[in-house]
């Protein structure tokens, strides 16, 4: 026997069903559906529907009706309580809702129809959930040790499955994540549990996500992980669009027209105006007995409804003081809550006539602060129906409504619909060249003043159909006879008294945009031509696909733009080895990201096989209200092949001097080795072991010989790992040297660098090394050892002003010995191959060319100061990789501040002495009010913000919104020592960086700090 899936096309994903379980009928209306089933052919029903409805419940009895006595499974939403009501009480089905996991459910139940409730082996469904291929998981068990990651993950964040399993989850997730998480194996009554959290992908990418963690034992769970960042893209995008839709022109011309009557449409405009979830009009009157206020809702017309009982004294508050009121509700208030659930913003707009006062009402569920623009409209239109509304018809009202017209920049006219003119602004005679009204009173407008009368006509056809029409461009005629462009803006008023019709409209004059427009189109063939015969490789992309690929770009690598769908896939197209590709990428986006200002060099293959070097940059730029990412590649092959070239010619010559130096090393011991054995010939009596011992001393040594100058080839290799501390480096190698130097010799040390540099730390550490030993050996009595950093450049180093060009930044790190000093002969072949100064058959010397290799191919310097007797300097620079790195969180150099906003004193001075100690400025405050003014006071100087959730005057979930709104891209920490879950996960989903428990731990604590405030250090990674 089978089940019967009966699917709704309001449910859409891949299920897959075993033909031997189930099968499936798709619908879209019930009809289609057969209205008997046997129970002898099907086990049982899956009815899957998003919304379940009264038309669906009907089918299913209709069903059993008919025989069918099997079990029904319905998977959806009832769409009222009522239908979840009926579904209950006549025991129709089993409902629930539709998982995240509708394939595991679905399989679930067919399982279970066929099997009964015996089929719920915690492993099978781990292997289902694993079989889906767009669904990436991991098995965790309770230490959270990796016990499987599926095909899903691994392809999807690009891992490799023997580098995930075994590992810890904390390699995928943070700490406090993985905590919770953990957590569930504690909760095993909860199925599932869910959140949302940062991910690091194989390169160490920050990827938003949401996980949700099932349990399938008590030894074991299965984490779901569903990739947002897409989503965010498109959510940010979204919010800059909406920023840019403001259209505040076209509702302001509506708007004025309209404001002469309150009507439906003059409500259904502030709507638009101004955005509200709901929008009242609110009459008051006073009771002529008692003289109390009493209030009625007059729009919208809809029977029964009420405003809560707690509001009304707000409302009639704010009518009293006939002021425009802006207030705020808080769910964590105590007295508000009644009114939060109904409205967290209300804006009153009270409006006292003689005849018929009222009270205009914007109701918002969610946090709103209108801006100055939004607020002077409120108080113009307080201002503009108060007096439109007044019985003393003549001086306030009129003088109000023309000093606005009279100011206005636009042109402001009413005519009659036969086409004379009732009146114009300043602004409409200055457009049309007029000097006063009285000129225009004689003429006809559709004859006089449009070009074509048509227009007018048109305008007329509109204002007939909808009452209004915005922004119709038309040509007019000024009174010199010159044509000029307008954009036109009317809508049709009635005046009830007189049972006239006129209209009233606005004119702007567009005729320098549209001249300004003309040219940009005439200018843009020219700016495509620059583009596309310009001498260097020019690609502009966006929103999924590439609008600029010039001939360069096609010449040079041989494709066409149809070829990659984005700047990654064409460097992965172009670079044979996979990882060199990723880092290739990982540079790209760090440049993009301000990580980074310096060109990335890419070694790459044109189609036709040819190898290319290609520096490129990149920058953000908009092209018709679109954001677009413009590469720019500067073709570098030739000057490459030049340097190269030179560069082998310079490494023959080395090689050759080192090539005859190690034959002369190797002849001398092959022919000391031969006179020792020519020694041992003329004794009689040979001592076998001495002769073994000498011949094996002398291969070793040779072994020796031979794996230094492994080792100095291996350190001329191309240097593809960043340093991102090297002045920890140089602290740890002096630490190291402490321990290993003579005690005869003294170490000082000043370390004052930061920044990157291209270098491994192992080979920094043997740098130290050997510059320490040759210290030491020209100190043999002892002495004194100075060793320095510090970030220099041409400005401040006199060898830098005389090598390199200014504007780049170096590390120098300075070795300075009190020993013997060297002559400028010595000086001169330090670094040449097996030179030195000591004595003895010990073969040395190669210490000081292994640095050279180093710094030469980290595109560094040396420079060598000393003289016989007065010791020896050694400053060696290696460049910064970029100043915008080390100042991208830090602005304009400064150290970063912290503001902690917490009532326990304990609690804050504990934050500040770790903050202060580890180089950072630290502001305090001890309630919510206190924490936001002083983030207005030092907005510029504010880097991050840690909040208390529970704290006097505001509390920390209303600090955290206000802080937000002043600045959506503040970093804001929470921390609590009470457990709210709800509200913690509300603010870390709404965009809070992390939640720092109470007491916090420390290394946790500075770890979270430096994520965020250091952030470059992760993409340099």
């Amino acid at each position: 026997m089978k089940t019967l899936l009966l699917v709704h096309e309001s449910v859409q994903f891949n299920f897959y069903r075993p033909d031997n379980y189930s099968d499936q009928v798709s619908f879209s209306t019930f009809d289609e559906l057969p209205t008997f089933i046997d129970p002898k052919v099907y086990n049982g029903i899956v009815f899957l529907k998003r919304a379940i409805d009264i038309e669906s419940l009907h089918y299913i009895r209709v069903l059993q009706e008919n025989g069918f006595s099997r079990k029904v499974y319905m998977l959806g939403t009832p769409v009222t309580e009522d239908v979840y009501r009926m579904i209950i009480k006549d025991d129709l089905s089993d409902v629930a809702e539709i998982s995240p996991f509708p394939e595991i459910q679905l399989q679930s139940l067919v399982l279970r129809c066929h099997h009964g409730q015996a089929e719920s082996s915690g492993s099978y469904w781990g292997e289902v959930l694993f079989q889906l291929e767009h669904v990436p998981a991991v098995r965790v068990n309770p230490a959270g040790i990796i016990l499987k990651a599926n095909e899903a993950l691994i392809n999807h964040f690009h891992f490799n499955v023997f580098n995930l399993e075994g590992q810890h989850l904390t390699k995928l997730i943070p700490d406090y994540t993985v905590e919770q998480i953990l957590s569930h194996f504690r909760q095993p009554q909860t199925t599932s549990l869910s959140g949302r959290c940062n991910f690091f992908d194989a390169e160490e990418n920050i990827i938003p996500i949401r996980y949700t963690s099932l349990l399938l034992s008590r030894d074991e769970l299965i984490l779901t992980i569903d990739d947002l960042s897409q989503l965010v893209r498109l959510k940010r995008q979204a919010d800059r669009l909406n920023q840019q839709l403001v259209q505040e022109h076209q509702l302001l011309d509506r708007l004025l027209v309209e404001s002469l009557s309150i009507s439906d449409e003059l409500m259904e405009l502030l709507q638009q105006v101004f955005v509200p979830d709901r929008v009242f009009r609110i009459a008051v009157e006073q009771e002529a007995q008692n003289k109390r206020l009493s209030t009625s809702i007059v729009y919208p017309v809809s029977p029964g409804e009420q405003l809560p009982d707690p509001f009304l004294p707000y409302l009639l508050d704010a009518y009293r003081t006939d002021e425009v009121t802006i207030l705020h509700f808080s769910v964590n208030n105590k007295n508000h809550q009644d009114i939060a659930l109904w409205a967290q913003t209300a804006i009153l707009i009270p409006v006292k006539r003689e005849m018929n006062p009222f009270v205009f009402l914007f109701i918002y569920k969610n946090h709103f602060e209108p801006d100055s623009f939004t607020y002077a409209l409120l108080r113009y239109i307080k201002s503009l129906l108060g007096a439109s509304g007044s019985p003393n018809t003549g001086a306030e009202e009129n003088d109000f409504f023309h000093n606005f017209m009279d100011n206005a920049r636009e042109g402001m006219y009413k005519s009659t619909l036969d086409g004379h003119l009732v009146y114009a602004n300043p602004a409409f005679l200055k457009i049309l060249g007029y000097d006063n009204i009285a000129e225009l009173k004689n003429i006809t407008i559709p004859e006089n003043l449009y070009i074509n009368p048509g227009d007018r006509e048109e305008l007329l056809a509109g204002l007939q159909k909808t009452g209004y029409v915005d922004f119709m461009e038309t040509v007019l005629r000024t009174k010199a006879g010159k044509k000029i462009q307008v954009q036109e803006s009317a809508c049709l008023y009635r005046d009830a008294r007189k049972g006239v019709a006129y209209i009233t409209g606005i004119i702007r004059d567009v005729s320098v945009t549209r001249a300004l427009q003309n040219q940009l189109k005439n200018n843009s063939r020219l700016i495509s031509d620059i583009i596309d015969y310009a001498s260097v490789l020019i690609a502009g992309y966006s929103d999924g696909k590439w609008l600029i690929w010039n001939q360069k770009m096609e010449h040079t690598l041989g494709y066409d733009k149809e070829a990659f769908r984005d700047f990654n896939h064409m460097v992965n197209t172009l670079v044979e080895d996979r990882r060199t590709a990723q880092f290739y990428n990982a540079r790209m986006s760090e440049f993009l990201t301000g990580g980074s200002d310096e060109a990335v060099e890419m070694e790459l293959k044109s189609k036709s096989g040819l190898p290319l070097s290609i520096s490129w940059t990149a920058s953000y730029s908009e092209l018709n209200g679109q954001e677009i990412t413009i590469f720019f590649g500067v073709d570098v092959t030739r000057a490459r092949i030049l340097e190269r070239r030179k560069r082998e010619t310079e490494n023959m010559r080395l090689m050759s001097n080192m090539s005859s130096r190690i034959a002369d090393v190797f002849h001398t011991y092959f022919e000391d080795m031969a006179h020792q054995l020519s020694a041992y010939k003329t004794k009689e009596d040979v001592d076998k072991e001495k002769l073994i011992e000498i011949i094996g001393q002398s291969f070793l040594e040779g072994n020796r010989i031979a794996e230094q100058v492994a080792k100095l080839f291996k350190a001329s290799h191309p240097i593809n790992k960043i340093l991102l501390k090297p002045n920890l480096a140089v602290e740890n190698s002096i630490q190291i040297l402490k321990t290993t130097m003579p005690e005869s010799i003294d170490i000082h040390f000043s370390l004052d660098a930061h920044g990157q540099i291209r270098l491994e730390e192992s080979q920094l550490e043997q740098i130290m090394l050997n510059l320490a030993l040759n210290a030491a050996s020209a100190m043999r009595e002892g002495g004194t050892l100075f060793i320095e950093t510090k970030v220099v450049d041409t400005e401040k180093d006199s060898f830098l002003r005389l090598n390199v060009l200014p504007g780049q930044k170096y590390f120098k790190l300075m070795f300075r010995d009190t020993g013997s000093g060297m002559d400028d002969k010595t000086r001169e072949k330090m670094f040449e191959p097996f030179f030195t100064t000591s004595t003895g058959k010990a073969v040395k010397g190669l210490g000081a060319t292994y640095i050279y290799f180093i710094v030469k191919t980290a595109h560094g310097f040396i420079d060598v100061q000393s003289a016989v007797g007065e010791g020896t300097v050694v400053n060696i620079y290696f460049p910064l990789l970029s100043d915008k790195a080390q100042s991208k969180t830090i602005k304009a150099g400064k150290t970063p501040t912290i503001l902690v906003v917490d009532d326990q004193l304990t609690v804050r001075e504990l934050m500040k002495d770790i903050f202060v100690s580890d180089g950072y400025n630290v502001m305090e405050a001890d309630n919510g009010e206190d924490g936001l003014r002083i983030y207005k006071e030092n907005r510029e100087r504010i880097d991050l913000v840690i909040v208390d959730i529970i704290m006097p005057k505001m509390n920390g979930a209303e600090l955290y919104y206000a802080l937000h709104e002043q600045n959506p891209q503040l970093p804001i920490l929470i921390t609590s020592g009470h457990s709210n879950e709800d509200l913690k996960r509300s603010l870390i989903e709404h965009g809070a960086r992390g939640y720092i428990p109470k007491p916090p731990d420390v290394a946790k604590l500075r770890t979270q700090i430096n994520e965020i405030l250091h952030v470059e250090e992760k993409i340099a990674k």
